[in-house]
């Protein structure tokens, strides 16, 4: 029990950092709205295609939706019950950047279980360390950049 307890703390070490810098600055940048609002898209509009934005707005680059629809499926469930309680929208975006950061630091975590099997536990905990505390990881885990829904893949 007390072993699994060690190895449980970086875990929420991490999750607990990313939460704190997607609280600390919850507002996005143009470069993460396009993402985020093919999100919002899916989540919202979900079968009506014409209401999409990137027939508005389509853009140099043609977009696409893969990340978002990942991400819009796992949000899906909070989402919908964040609006049959008729929550704003905003909180929607903070939990659909808050699921992407969990997606983010489930990969980390499993790199960190493979860092532990290979070099053991004092570098697996070192490993987490040095991620919570290094800005722009922990920061950019929440962001919806097309470099971050690539982040647990690779």
């Amino acid at each position: 029990m007390a072993e699994l307890k060690k190895s449980v703390l970086p875990l929420l070490l991490l999750v607990t950092v990313a939460c704190i810098h997607l609280m600390v600055c919850p507002y996005t940048k143009v470069e993460e709205s396009f993402n985020l609002q093919a999100t919002h898209d899916l989540l919202y509009h979900r079968q009506q295609l014409e209401q999409y934005d990137h027939h508005e707005f389509p853009g140099v680059v043609p977009r696409t939706f893969v990340g978002p629809l990942i991400l819009a499926g796992f949000s899906a469930p909070i989402v919908c019950a964040l609006s049959v309680l008729q929550a704003s929208k905003w909180y929607s975006q903070l939990i659909v950047r808050g699921v992407l950061g969990l997606c983010v630091i489930y990969a980390l975590w499993k790199l960190q279980k493979e860092v532990r099997r290979q070099f053991g536990s004092a570098v697996a905990v070192l490993f987490c360390l040095i991620s919570a505390t290094q800005f722009h990881l922990m920061f950019y885990c929440t962001r919806t950049l097309p470099n971050v829904f690539a982040l647990p893949f690779v």
